[in-house]
């Protein structure tokens, strides 16, 4: 059960520390028993590199090279792990405007898929032909995707409180109608707001065109205002156009998206993660915070563990915050990837059918299915993830 489905290294993460190696041997010996690999794709503008890409002198071309590298040795620390601690080979995705990173993504994917041919040791050879569907992108060169945005009007929001703030001004710049339609353009969103719908906006258009496996920390857009709510209250939803307020769910700009991008993720069985992060970043919650988290159980959507370590110091960090978060927030169960070597063909079109049928379900997760076309398995494990062995073995090592 002890897992992680986001990681990084500072071997192919300029703002990471320490070997990939490093931190799987780390993980190892905390006791996991599936530790997987998702680092960034690379960006591919200049404006868009971070400060200490370009102080190192990096270009675009040098980030694509690296993803390139960390697809064959991730291949290779796979093999040596085997038996020993499932590895899965992922990445973690980027949305910018006018970077093309998704376009750019899947062509990188592709041709590496032509240049190392199949790396992949469980690759699905059974499945039909629909190389265009977003759930097969990648298919024998990455594992799984972590759906990740980072940016909104293309400026980073994670990277520091300055920077967010220029993300902010970047909205109160803008026209009205420019953050998407009538109501939506209404004066009397906020900036916050405005960023908020364009970050749930790109996230959804992730969703739609990678299919990831996991959904990276759902809520970054609050990152430096863990407080902010996402769901307006009555009064608020009357004031910003929405008519009498009867239906406020609906009416509401920025909670109707995150509800719209929940129930599309729980309805082919993507995994949510309840990501440790945040606490080293001063939330009292993990990603998501508590009406998200309480959201995804609604839809029945899946939960999973990560730690989004950026080097060995943070494999696993603040895990113990992390598991009473969940316990008193009521998660008797938790999901986590391994890969499926049942190689069975999947029926790509009738599952999409299918799919349809359950999101318009109040539950649209009830259901979902537990199989991936990239190669990987979901397993349900139920209130024993709480009292894992693993839980006491990590506190005497950390010293928690």
């Amino acid at each position: 059960m002890p897992h992680s489905h986001h990681s990084h290294s500072g071997q192919f993460c300029s703002h990471a520390k320490d070997t990939l190696s490093e931190v799987l041997s780390r993980a190892h010996s905390l006791g996991f028993t599936h530790f997987h690999l998702s680092e960034h794709v690379p960006r591919h503008s200049l404006i868009h590199l971070y400060p200490e890409e370009i102080e190192a002198g990096k270009t675009p071309e040098d980030l694509e090279a690296t993803f390139s590298d960390y697809l064959t040795h991730a291949r290779q620390l796979q093999s040596s792990y085997m038996g020993k601690m499932e590895v899965l080979v992922g990445c973690e995705s980027e949305n910018i405007k006018g970077d093309r990173s998704i376009d750019e993504l899947l062509r990188i994917l592709s041709d590496h898929q032509v240049r190392g041919g199949d790396p992949l040791p469980t690759s699905n050879a059974s499945l039909p032909s629909s190389s265009q569907h977003p759930s097969v992108a990648g298919l024998g060169v990455v594992d799984y995707v972590v759906g990740s945005v980072h940016h909104s009007n293309s400026i980073p929001i994670d990277f520091d409180p300055p920077t967010f703030q220029k993300a902010l001004d970047s909205f109160q710049a803008e026209a009205p109608a420019a953050a998407g339609g009538n109501q939506d353009g209404d004066m009397s969103l906020s900036s916050y707001d405005r960023l908020m719908i364009d970050y749930f906006d790109s996230q959804y258009d992730t969703m739609k065109r990678l299919r990831p496996e996991v959904i990276g920390h759902f809520d970054l857009c609050r990152l430096y205002f863990p407080s902010k709510r996402l769901e307006l209250s009555r009064k608020e939803a009357i004031s910003q156009g929405g008519g009498d307020g009867g239906d406020q769910e609906e009416d509401d700009p920025i909670w109707s998206r995150v509800r719209r991008n929940v129930e599309y993720a729980a309805s082919y069985g993507a995994l949510f993660e309840c990501n440790a992060a945040s606490f080293r970043k001063g939330w009292s919650s993990a990603y998501p915070g508590k009406e998200v988290l309480e959201l995804i159980k609604a839809v029945r959507g899946r939960l999973c563990l990560s730690d989004d370590s950026h080097g060995v110091q943070a494999v696993a960090l603040n895990y113990h915050k992390l598991r009473p978060y969940l316990r008193e927030s009521g998660v008797e169960e938790i999901w986590y990837l391994e890969r499926d070597d049942e190689r069975r063909a999947i029926d790509i079109e009738a599952e999409e059918a299918l799919r349809l049928e359950r999101i318009r379900s109040e539950a649209p997760g009830t259901g979902a299915p537990t199989r991936f076309p990239r190669g990987t398995k979901a397993i349900r494990m139920g209130r024993e993830w709480m009292e894992h062995a693993f839980w006491d073995r990590y506190e005497a090592i950390v010293g928690v």
